[in-house]
Protein backbone atom coordinates (compact mmCIF):
# COMPACT_ATOMS: atom_id res chain seq x y z
CA UNK A 1 0.00 0.00 0.00
CA UNK A 2 3.17 2.22 0.81
CA UNK A 3 4.75 1.92 -2.41
CA UNK A 4 1.19 2.49 -4.39
CA UNK A 5 0.48 5.39 -2.64
CA UNK A 6 4.58 6.68 -3.09
CA UNK A 7 3.73 6.23 -7.17
CA UNK A 8 0.37 7.65 -6.89
CA UNK A 9 2.25 11.15 -5.34
CA UNK A 10 4.64 10.72 -7.84
CA UNK A 11 2.25 10.80 -10.69
CA UNK A 12 0.81 13.78 -9.12
CA UNK A 13 3.81 15.57 -9.15
CA UNK A 14 5.17 14.53 -12.34
CA UNK A 15 1.96 15.77 -14.02
CA UNK A 16 2.39 19.06 -12.98
CA UNK A 17 4.73 21.72 -14.34
CA UNK A 18 7.47 20.89 -16.51
CA UNK A 19 10.19 22.20 -14.20
CA UNK A 20 8.91 20.67 -11.21
CA UNK A 21 7.99 17.44 -12.72
CA UNK A 22 11.84 17.50 -13.32
CA UNK A 23 12.88 18.51 -10.33
CA UNK A 24 10.50 15.49 -8.75
CA UNK A 25 11.99 13.36 -11.35
CA UNK A 26 15.66 13.77 -10.31
CA UNK A 27 14.73 13.46 -6.87
CA UNK A 28 12.44 10.29 -6.67
CA UNK A 29 15.12 8.77 -9.15
CA UNK A 30 18.00 9.59 -6.76
CA UNK A 31 16.13 8.31 -3.87
CA UNK A 32 15.09 4.81 -5.27
CA UNK A 33 18.61 4.15 -6.98
CA UNK A 34 19.98 4.90 -3.32
CA UNK A 35 17.57 2.56 -1.90
CA UNK A 36 18.45 -0.07 -4.69
CA UNK A 37 22.26 0.01 -4.26
CA UNK A 38 21.84 0.66 -0.36
CA UNK A 39 20.18 -2.53 -0.56
CA UNK A 40 22.03 -4.32 -3.34
CA UNK A 41 25.00 -3.74 -0.95
CA UNK A 42 23.61 -5.22 2.00
CA UNK A 43 22.51 -8.05 0.28
CA UNK A 44 26.39 -8.43 -0.92
CA UNK A 45 27.53 -8.67 3.09
CA UNK A 46 24.62 -10.58 4.24
CA UNK A 47 25.41 -13.61 0.97
CA UNK A 48 29.30 -13.49 2.08
CA UNK A 49 30.56 -12.00 -1.21
CA UNK A 50 32.05 -9.17 0.48
CA UNK A 51 32.91 -8.12 3.74
CA UNK A 52 31.08 -6.74 6.34
CA UNK A 53 31.02 -2.07 6.02
CA UNK A 54 33.52 -0.85 8.67
CA UNK A 55 32.06 1.96 8.77
CA UNK A 56 29.27 4.44 7.71
CA UNK A 57 30.91 6.08 4.95
CA UNK A 58 30.87 2.33 3.18
CA UNK A 59 27.17 2.45 3.82
CA UNK A 60 27.06 6.07 2.13
CA UNK A 61 28.97 4.41 -1.30
CA UNK A 62 26.45 1.50 -1.51
CA UNK A 63 23.78 4.53 -2.13
CA UNK A 64 25.80 6.72 -3.98
CA UNK A 65 26.60 3.75 -6.49
CA UNK A 66 22.98 2.80 -6.44
CA UNK A 67 22.08 6.61 -6.86
CA UNK A 68 24.29 7.01 -10.27
CA UNK A 69 23.39 3.91 -11.48
CA UNK A 70 20.02 4.78 -11.53
CA UNK A 71 20.45 8.15 -13.45
CA UNK A 72 22.83 6.49 -16.10
CA UNK A 73 19.89 3.94 -16.28
CA UNK A 74 17.51 6.57 -16.65
CA UNK A 75 19.40 8.75 -19.26
CA UNK A 76 19.87 5.65 -21.43
CA UNK A 77 16.20 4.76 -21.25
CA UNK A 78 15.39 8.43 -22.30
CA UNK A 79 17.54 8.79 -24.81
CA UNK A 80 16.18 5.07 -26.22
CA UNK A 81 12.44 6.65 -25.74
CA UNK A 82 11.69 4.27 -23.09
CA UNK A 83 10.32 7.00 -20.05
CA UNK A 84 7.07 8.15 -20.58
CA UNK A 85 5.63 6.96 -23.66
CA UNK A 86 2.46 7.62 -23.09
CA UNK A 87 1.81 5.42 -19.98
CA UNK A 88 -0.76 5.60 -17.58
CA UNK A 89 -0.86 8.09 -14.46
CA UNK A 90 -0.03 5.03 -12.17
CA UNK A 91 2.55 2.39 -14.49
CA UNK A 92 4.33 5.99 -14.96
CA UNK A 93 5.29 6.06 -11.18
CA UNK A 94 5.56 2.50 -10.87
CA UNK A 95 7.62 2.65 -14.07
CA UNK A 96 10.30 5.30 -12.62
CA UNK A 97 10.38 3.46 -9.26
CA UNK A 98 10.40 0.21 -10.32
CA UNK A 99 14.06 1.09 -12.81
CA UNK A 100 15.70 3.52 -10.39
CA UNK A 101 15.86 1.03 -7.41
CA UNK A 102 16.21 -2.27 -9.81
CA UNK A 103 19.10 -0.18 -11.51
CA UNK A 104 20.27 0.90 -7.83
CA UNK A 105 20.11 -2.78 -6.75
CA UNK A 106 21.99 -4.42 -9.63
CA UNK A 107 24.69 -1.52 -9.67
CA UNK A 108 26.11 -2.74 -6.51
CA UNK A 109 25.76 -6.76 -7.97
CA UNK A 110 27.75 -5.53 -11.38
CA UNK A 111 30.02 -2.74 -10.30
CA UNK A 112 32.00 -4.07 -7.79
CA UNK A 113 32.75 -6.87 -10.42
CA UNK A 114 33.58 -4.53 -12.89
CA UNK A 115 36.12 -3.35 -10.18
CA UNK A 116 37.71 -6.16 -9.94
CA UNK A 117 37.74 -6.90 -13.62
CA UNK A 118 39.74 -3.63 -14.58
CA UNK A 119 41.95 -4.18 -11.20
CA UNK A 120 43.25 -7.03 -12.72
CA UNK A 121 43.56 -5.43 -16.33
CA UNK A 122 45.48 -2.56 -14.63
CA UNK A 123 47.43 -5.18 -12.99
CA UNK A 124 48.33 -7.31 -15.84
CA UNK A 125 49.34 -4.11 -17.87
CA UNK A 126 51.19 -2.47 -15.19
CA UNK A 127 53.28 -5.79 -15.27
CA UNK A 128 53.73 -5.75 -19.00
CA UNK A 129 54.90 -2.07 -18.77
CA UNK A 130 57.48 -2.89 -15.84
CA UNK A 131 58.52 -6.35 -18.53
CA UNK A 132 58.81 -4.06 -20.85
CA UNK A 133 60.86 -1.24 -19.21
CA UNK A 134 62.89 -4.16 -17.77
CA UNK A 135 63.93 -5.42 -21.71
CA UNK A 136 64.68 -1.90 -22.52
CA UNK A 137 67.13 -1.24 -19.64
CA UNK A 138 68.51 -4.98 -20.36
CA UNK A 139 69.22 -4.26 -24.23
CA UNK A 140 70.76 -0.67 -23.08
CA UNK A 141 72.83 -2.90 -20.82
CA UNK A 142 73.56 -5.06 -23.37
CA UNK A 143 74.25 -2.26 -26.22
CA UNK A 144 76.71 -0.66 -24.24
CA UNK A 145 78.76 -3.99 -22.79
CA UNK A 146 79.47 -4.64 -26.70
CA UNK A 147 80.50 -1.23 -27.43
CA UNK A 148 82.87 -1.45 -24.29
CA UNK A 149 84.12 -4.80 -25.45
CA UNK A 150 84.83 -3.93 -29.19
CA UNK A 151 86.46 -0.89 -27.66
CA UNK A 152 88.63 -3.51 -25.94
CA UNK A 153 88.86 -5.55 -28.78
CA UNK A 154 89.94 -2.38 -31.12
CA UNK A 155 92.69 -1.30 -28.55
CA UNK A 156 94.34 -4.71 -28.28
CA UNK A 157 94.59 -5.39 -32.10
CA UNK A 158 96.25 -1.77 -32.26
CA UNK A 159 98.62 -2.96 -29.63
CA UNK A 160 99.24 -6.36 -30.62
CA UNK A 161 100.01 -4.96 -34.27
CA UNK A 162 102.29 -2.36 -33.32
CA UNK A 163 103.99 -4.58 -30.84
CA UNK A 164 104.86 -1.54 -28.73
CA UNK A 165 105.42 -1.64 -24.90
CA UNK A 166 103.51 1.10 -23.70
CA UNK A 167 100.84 0.42 -26.37
CA UNK A 168 100.70 -3.62 -24.49
CA UNK A 169 100.89 -2.13 -21.31
CA UNK A 170 98.16 0.66 -21.79
CA UNK A 171 96.23 -2.09 -23.48
CA UNK A 172 96.47 -4.61 -21.03
CA UNK A 173 95.95 -2.15 -17.86
CA UNK A 174 92.67 -1.29 -19.87
CA UNK A 175 91.29 -5.07 -19.98
CA UNK A 176 91.83 -5.92 -16.10
CA UNK A 177 89.77 -2.74 -15.34
CA UNK A 178 86.90 -4.40 -17.61
CA UNK A 179 87.73 -8.39 -17.05
CA UNK A 180 85.52 -9.06 -14.77
CA UNK A 181 82.48 -8.22 -16.98
CA UNK A 182 83.44 -10.13 -20.08
CA UNK A 183 85.41 -13.03 -18.31
CA UNK A 184 83.51 -15.40 -20.09
CA UNK A 185 84.66 -13.88 -23.72
CA UNK A 186 86.65 -15.95 -25.94
CA UNK A 187 88.33 -13.26 -28.17
CA UNK A 188 89.38 -10.62 -25.83
CA UNK A 189 90.36 -13.22 -23.01
CA UNK A 190 92.32 -14.61 -26.17
CA UNK A 191 94.41 -11.30 -26.92
CA UNK A 192 94.71 -10.39 -23.07
CA UNK A 193 97.02 -13.92 -22.78
CA UNK A 194 98.96 -12.82 -26.33
CA UNK A 195 99.29 -9.82 -24.57
CA UNK A 196 101.25 -10.83 -21.56
CA UNK A 197 102.65 -13.69 -23.20
CA UNK A 198 104.69 -10.33 -25.30
CA UNK A 199 105.31 -8.89 -21.57
CA UNK A 200 107.06 -12.13 -20.73
CA UNK A 201 104.19 -13.30 -18.07
CA UNK A 202 103.36 -16.37 -19.07
CA UNK A 203 102.18 -17.11 -15.62
CA UNK A 204 99.75 -14.55 -15.20
CA UNK A 205 98.45 -15.22 -19.51
CA UNK A 206 97.63 -19.41 -17.87
CA UNK A 207 96.20 -17.81 -15.22
CA UNK A 208 93.23 -15.66 -17.30
CA UNK A 209 92.75 -18.22 -20.05
CA UNK A 210 92.15 -20.46 -16.69
CA UNK A 211 89.57 -18.44 -15.69
CA UNK A 212 87.95 -17.92 -18.61
CA UNK A 213 87.88 -21.56 -19.25
CA UNK A 214 86.15 -21.87 -15.26
CA UNK A 215 84.03 -18.79 -15.82
CA UNK A 216 82.69 -19.73 -19.37
CA UNK A 217 81.90 -23.97 -18.14
CA UNK A 218 80.18 -22.42 -15.12
CA UNK A 219 78.05 -19.72 -17.10
CA UNK A 220 77.06 -23.05 -20.14
CA UNK A 221 76.44 -25.45 -17.02
CA UNK A 222 77.59 -28.63 -18.78
CA UNK A 223 75.39 -27.38 -22.29
CA UNK A 224 78.74 -26.68 -24.22
CA UNK A 225 78.01 -25.55 -27.90
CA UNK A 226 80.35 -25.59 -31.12
CA UNK A 227 81.61 -22.77 -30.83
CA UNK A 228 81.83 -22.96 -27.20
CA UNK A 229 84.27 -26.06 -27.88
CA UNK A 230 85.90 -24.17 -30.42
CA UNK A 231 86.58 -21.31 -27.89
CA UNK A 232 87.45 -23.84 -24.94
CA UNK A 233 90.28 -25.33 -27.78
CA UNK A 234 91.88 -22.19 -28.61
CA UNK A 235 92.05 -21.20 -24.61
CA UNK A 236 93.85 -25.15 -23.88
CA UNK A 237 96.20 -24.62 -27.06
CA UNK A 238 97.40 -21.50 -25.85
CA UNK A 239 97.58 -22.35 -22.22
CA UNK A 240 100.17 -25.39 -23.80
CA UNK A 241 101.91 -22.97 -25.82
CA UNK A 242 102.25 -20.64 -22.85
CA UNK A 243 103.54 -23.45 -20.93
CA UNK A 244 105.98 -24.47 -23.71
CA UNK A 245 107.45 -21.44 -23.60
CA UNK A 246 108.11 -21.71 -20.26
CA UNK A 247 109.92 -25.05 -20.63
CA UNK A 248 112.31 -23.39 -23.37
CA UNK A 249 112.91 -20.31 -21.88
CA UNK A 250 112.71 -21.47 -18.55
CA UNK A 251 110.82 -20.93 -15.45
CA UNK A 252 110.63 -20.85 -11.65
CA UNK A 253 108.69 -24.83 -11.77
CA UNK A 254 110.82 -27.85 -12.32
CA UNK A 255 110.41 -29.29 -16.59
CA UNK A 256 108.44 -32.41 -15.13
CA UNK A 257 105.53 -30.53 -13.63
CA UNK A 258 105.45 -27.32 -16.29
CA UNK A 259 106.08 -30.73 -19.13
CA UNK A 260 102.64 -32.61 -17.20
CA UNK A 261 100.97 -29.68 -17.44
CA UNK A 262 101.71 -29.21 -21.16
CA UNK A 263 100.49 -32.47 -21.93
CA UNK A 264 96.89 -32.16 -20.30
CA UNK A 265 96.84 -28.61 -21.68
CA UNK A 266 97.09 -29.82 -24.94
CA UNK A 267 94.77 -33.59 -24.71
CA UNK A 268 92.06 -30.93 -23.32
CA UNK A 269 92.55 -28.33 -26.50
CA UNK A 270 92.28 -31.58 -28.94
CA UNK A 271 89.55 -32.83 -27.12
CA UNK A 272 87.49 -29.51 -27.42
CA UNK A 273 88.21 -28.79 -31.11
CA UNK A 274 90.29 -32.31 -33.11
CA UNK A 275 91.65 -29.29 -35.44
CA UNK A 276 94.81 -28.86 -32.71
CA UNK A 277 95.73 -32.55 -33.42
CA UNK A 278 97.33 -31.18 -36.92
CA UNK A 279 98.55 -27.84 -35.90
CA UNK A 280 100.36 -28.37 -32.05
CA UNK A 281 103.21 -29.79 -34.36
CA UNK A 282 104.00 -26.97 -36.28
CA UNK A 283 102.98 -24.23 -33.82
CA UNK A 284 106.73 -22.24 -32.93
CA UNK A 285 105.68 -22.17 -29.44
CA UNK A 286 105.31 -26.05 -29.11
CA UNK A 287 107.30 -27.67 -31.69
CA UNK A 288 110.93 -27.43 -30.00
CA UNK A 289 109.54 -29.41 -27.26
CA UNK A 290 107.88 -31.47 -29.31
CA UNK A 291 111.11 -33.01 -30.94
CA UNK A 292 112.54 -32.81 -27.61
CA UNK A 293 109.25 -35.14 -26.13
CA UNK A 294 108.13 -37.42 -28.74
CA UNK A 295 105.21 -38.79 -26.45
CA UNK A 296 104.17 -34.91 -25.89
CA UNK A 297 100.51 -36.19 -26.78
Amino acid sequence: MVILACCEKTCELLCAQDNIKVIVLCVVVALCGAFGGFVGGIYRWKCGISPKPSCKAEFCCFALCGLVSAFAIMLVCKWMGLVFDNPSSLSKGMYVIGISVVAGFFAMRILPHLGSVIEDRLSQLSQKVDETRQQVAENGARIQDDEDYHRLLGRAEMALSTNEPTDRREAIKCIEEDLDRFAHRRTINIYYGRLLRREGEYSKAIMALNRFIKTLKAKRAGNLHRNDRSALGAAYFNIACYYGLQLSRGGKTSDDDILEKLKSALREAINSDSIYARLWQDDEDLKPIADKYHDLV
